[in-house]
């Protein structure tokens, strides 16, 4: 995995931080969780420069139901 994946998932932990805004604890969640779907994929020998194909791929890859990954596409950023 990537040094920057590592990053973002050590980062969850500045989630709990009391003085967030909700935009940066959302960009927190958001970048930790879209780490980790794309070490599944890639794990499973895939690779996808979208977010959300990384996102739709975790039903396949761990096993995440889709009300989980699913949201509006405006909070897929490349």
């Amino acid at each position: 995995m990537p040094n920057e994946n590592l990053e973002n998932l050590v980062k969850i932990e500045d989630f709990k931080h009391p003085d967030l805004s909700n935009e940066t604890r959302f960009d927190v969640i958001y970048g930790a969780a879209h780490a980790f779907c794309l070490a599944a994929l890639k794990n499973a020998g895939y690779r996808s420069e979208s977010r959300y194909i990384v996102f739709q791929c975790a039903q396949h890859t761990i096993g995440l139901e889709p009300e989980y990954w699913t949201s509006s596409p405006s909070v897929y950023r490349s």
